[in-house]
């Protein structure tokens, strides 16, 4: 028996909008950590009282299904130009993307080697950006965003595109060093963040195997940050219920990736002493809409 196709060989292209798609090489094509797209099926059998406990194939059926998964990748400033639109719903306006009400769609082709699976009609319910401080053990990380997407059909046998991974200088990743982050008002020293960006999907069927509807019935913006329980960051225990701004600034060269809160509420929790290690203190807020300034905007200059 041969051997399966090697992960390290698949890949992922991306095209905007509604299918139908045409995957060529204009379509976007990135490198990923691991993704977990998915075509969830289902089969439907009438569970009835039949006089035996056996169930008959004969009373089974095709049944709806969806398309769900996560595609986790390192964070670029090339790649977010496409990414936060999808994300946060607004298309960029000079280097400037904000919060929308509705939802951009966009379709995934992936290559696994023995076979294509194109997902198509997808949105992005779910990011959510990681960080974490160079520890002198294990090799330096970049920044990471997880993407959990839903769509409404799989096809496969989709043509992959002749298409390059671009080798620009504005593809490398951004790291957690490249970073300053500001809590209430002044730059902390944190060891590790998470901002998490939830657009709250919902799928509706009516009449169809397939969704007919992918909606946001919400939206939640938070940020954990787990920080040194220094003198300077005392202040940040048991602060007002009201929130403070709060911003995470990563930049590289000429390039830079911000992201804005005007109002981070932090509910209090007593630092605790466990293990050898330092004491910290663990941070996790809600963004909210303060006046007219929406709860996150984020600011990403892909120019070289």
């Amino acid at each position: 028996m041969p051997c399966a196709s090697v992960v390290a060989l698949t890949r992922l292209a991306i095209e905007p909008g509604s299918s139908p798609y045409t995957y060529d090489s204009s379509s976007e094509i990135y490198d990923f950590n691991g993704e977990t797209l998915q075509k969830h099926g289902t089969i439907m059998h009438a569970y009835t009282i039949r006089g035996t406990r056996s169930e008959a194939k004969e009373r089974s059926r095709q049944g709806p299904y969806f398309v769900q998964g996560v595609i986790s990748m390192p964070v670029d400033v090339a790649a977010m130009d496409n990414w936060l639109p999808r994300i946060l719903g607004a298309n960029e306006s000079t280097d400037s993307f904000a919060l929308a009400e509705t939802l951009q769609s966009f379709g995934a082709l992936m290559d696994l080697g023995g076979q294509t699976h194109e997902f198509k009609d997808c949105y992005v319910g779910r990011a959510v950006f990681t960080g974490e401080a160079y520890n002198g053990n294990d090799a330096p990380r970049p920044l990471n965003v997880e993407l959990t997407i839903m769509g409404k059909s799989e096809a496969t046998a989709t043509s992959f595109p002749s298409i390059s991974l671009s080798t620009a200088s504005n593809t490398a990743p951004l790291m957690f060093e490249d970073g300053v982050i500001t809590l209430s008002g002044s730059a902390r020293d944190v060891l590790k963040f998470s901002l998490v960006v939830d657009n709250m999907l919902r799928v509706r069927w009516t009449n169809s195997l397939t969704p007919t509807c992918i909606y946001p019935t919400g939206r939640r913006v938070s940020l954990a940050c787990i920080t040194p329980y220094t003198s300077g960051e005392t202040g940040l225990y048991d602060q007002s219920y009201a929130g403070a701004a709060a911003s995470l600034a990563f930049t590289n060269g000429n390039t830079s990736l911000t992201f804005s809160m005007p109002a981070l509420q932090i509910p209090s929790r007593t630092p605790v002493a466990t293990g050898r290690g330092e004491v910290v203190l663990q941070l996790a807020g809600t963004a909210r809409k303060s006046g007219s300034t929406a709860e996150l905007t984020v600011t990403n200059d892909s120019t070289v």
